[in-house]
């Protein structure tokens, strides 16, 4: 019997630990949504125009600048929107160096998508060429770029003649939307050509690479309310990821909503939209317009441990953590409460077994 109160003493301990331990979690998950519900920093923008030459009459051209931005950025961005008026473009290379880190990309009229290519950089329009640049977060900065044009056709004397319309050097701070908010994204106008197809493999899709201007901090994601428009032809269907939307309100527009919980440090948040465009109402070559809005909230993502498990419980989750207590605790205690007392019963009816005074 001497065991008894040294039992129950060591299970009241346990029980007062475990509450304790249920506390400290909550009180730290309290914390953490404390400590990201913080105002966002209001996203302002830098903007430096390059000056570079308005016409290319070469397939390779390289220019240097040197620019002072009036404070560090989270990003150093570069815009450059050109037309092509001469034989037809493949892709576009670009290479800038920023004070001597390099980046590079190739922007190519056709880009692979699972089994079928699509069309995503038609020069014949304007096209916004997006880089985002590495850089050292230093306010003076040595531009190097260079610019290699990439033509369809390489085995007859080529006519280049592409146009820049706007080239710039933007800066900028990524967002962290703790309310509904309107995300920054580059660039949010696409422009396409497209003409009636007798046959379904030659029906091309148009894809819309942009960059979301966002940074997601660990435990949250980001949750995307995207509206897509389309000018000059309807929409068939739409594809994030292996999400596939239809049209509701309109033929022409589109708004679903997406999560995304990549981490982004200094690099925006990539994103690639797949646009199926009604080919039956076609007449002839079709100018298209393809416009993005994104508004956004970054929310916690919910605690992986305890909540989970009783989540997918069918007892609630109220429920269950008293009968867990019972049964981490009251159950092993009956137990060893009833060992004992057959043993104190056995030793009464089995005089040799008791101890001898």
């Amino acid at each position: 019997m001497t065991n008894k109160p040294q039992r129950f003493r060591y299970s009241i301990s346990l029980f007062l630990l475990f509450v304790l331990y249920l506390y400290s979690g909550i009180m730290t998950s309290n914390s953490a949504v404390a400590v990201h519900n913080t105002t966002p920093e209001i996203n302002s923008f830098e903007k430096c125009d390059l000056g570079l030459p308005e016409v290319l009459t070469d397939v390779e051209y390289s220019f240097k600048r040197n620019i002072v931005l009036s404070k560090t950025w989270d990003q150093l961005v570069l815009n450059m929107t050109i037309q092509n008026f001469g034989d037809p473009l493949d892709n576009v290379f670009l290479k800038v160096n920023v004070n001597g880190v390099p980046t590079q990309a190739t922007f190519s009229t056709l880009e692979q998508v699972n089994l079928a290519k699509a069309f995503c950089y038609q020069f014949e329009v304007p096209q916004t060429l997006i880089l985002i640049l590495n850089h050292t977060k230093q306010t003076e900065i040595e531009l190097e770029i260079l610019v290699l044009l990439d033509h369809a056709v390489a085995w007859r004397n080529l006519h280049v003649n592409c146009s820049i319309i706007k080239a710039e050097l933007i800066g900028l701070n990524l967002v962290q939307p703790f309310e509904r908010d309107e995300i920054p994204i580059f660039p949010v106008n696409h422009l396409y050509q497209i003409q009636p197809a007798k046959f379904s493999f030659l029906k091309k899709n148009l894809l819309a690479s942009v960059i979301l201007f966002v940074q997601i901090p660990p435990e949250m994601r980001l949750d995307c309310i995207i509206s897509a428009t389309l000018e000059g032809v309807g929409i068939d269907h739409l594809k994030v990821d292996d999400q596939t939307f239809y049209p509701s309100r309109s033929i022409r527009s589109i708004d679903f909503n997406v999560s995304l919980t990549e981490i982004s440090e200094d690099q925006g948040l990539p994103l690639k939209i797949l646009v199926a465009p009604d080919y039956e109402g076609l007449s002839g070559l079709t100018n298209i317009s393809l416009s993005l809005d994104v508004s956004g909230e970054l929310e916690s993502i919910p605690d992986s441990s305890i909540n989970d498990v009783l989540g997918l419980h069918p007892v609630p989750g109220w429920l269950m953590i008293p009968i867990l207590i019972v049964s981490l605790f009251g159950v092993p205690y009956y137990l060893v409460y009833q060992e004992h007392l057959t043993d104190r019963d056995n030793n009464i009816l089995d005089p040799k077994k008791q101890t001898k005074l």
